[in-house]
């Protein structure tokens, strides 16, 4: 049996009005682009706690950084004193 799709693929603004008619989308959309440091940090978290040293995912985020250093960390959310809180200094 062959499936065929037949709807059109929705757009950013008709995908937006649908999780909001669901109830499931609670973000400010002009802001969500700062939740990167957020989400990098429970990377960072878990892959420590499963992983331990094999990979060093806190030595990659900062080489991809020093790398592209004109990019605003800032506008990511990361605050200024990201490299000195406990889940990302180096001890």
């Amino acid at each position: 049996m062959k499936f065929s799709y037949t709807k059109h693929p929705l757009t950013f603004e008709e995908q937006v009005t649908l999780l909001e008619s669901r109830g499931l989308l609670v973000v400010n959309l002009e802001y969500a682009h700062r939740k990167i440091f957020f989400v990098l940090s429970i990377i960072r978290y878990l892959l420590e706690k499963i992983d331990g040293d094999e990979y060093n995912f806190k030595q990659e985020i900062k080489q991809l950084f020093a790398e592209y250093s004109e990019v605003p960390l800032f506008n990511m959310g990361f605050p200024e004193d990201w490299e000195e809180r406990a889940l990302w200094r180096e001890i």
